[in-house]
Formats: C-alpha cells, sequence, structure tokens
C-alpha cells in the first residue's frame, strides 16, 4: 500500500477524533450522546478510514458518510455545547476529505 503525506496526515486526524470522542464520552457519561458516537459517528469515522487507507475514493459514498457524520456531531452539540470542538474538527475533516477526492 502507498500512502500519500495527505492520506497519513487524514488517517492521523480520524485516529485523533476517535480517541478524543471516547475520552469525553467517558467524561461526560451521557447515555443519548454515547450512543450516538458508538453507535453512529465511530463507526462512520472508521468506514471513512478504511477507504481513505485503501485509497477507494469512490465520491458520492464518501460525500453521503462525512455529511451524515457532520450532521450527527451537530445533532449531539445541540444536546452538549462542549462537544463543540469535535464538531468543527469534523467540518475542517469533512472540506479536507472533500478536496482530496475531487
Amino acid at each position: 500500500m502507498r500512502t500519500n503525506k495527505k492520506t497519513v496526515k487524514l488517517l492521523s486526524e480520524i485516529d485523533s477524533i476517535i480517541e478524543d470522542i471516547q475520552v469525553r464520552s467517558i467524561l461526560i457519561n451521557d447515555k443519548t450522546i454515547n450512543l450516538l458516537f458508538s453507535e453512529k459517528i465511530t463507526p462512520i469515522l472508521l468506514d471513512l478510514r478504511t477507504i481513505i487507507e485503501i485509497e477507494n475514493f469512490f465520491y458520492i459514498d464518501i460525500k453521503e458518510k462525512i455529511n451524515n457524520c457532520v450532521a450527527l456531531t451537530s445533532e449531539i452539540v445541540d444536546l452538549n455545547p462542549k462537544f463543540s470542538s469535535i464538531y468543527s474538527r469534523i467540518r475542517i475533516l469533512r472540506e479536507t476529505i472533500l478536496l482530496i477526492i475531487k
């Protein structure tokens, strides 16, 4: 597998976001937020990570996944504004991914 610097940086950012989500979920201890993260957002991020890692860029699939992730994270911020930094990071991740796959 060949990986370029952009791919490595993207993978690292996704890993970092997932780690941050895990830590904050433990600290907040809110069942609704934890369910959204564990059952929706984290699986999407892991799917995106796999797609990026194997460089299987299918524009519509990736765009749908990252937009869904942003929307779900927005719902979490509505429930608890302390997650706004994760929301911002996921929005930046979306922009970066969309620029790469164009």
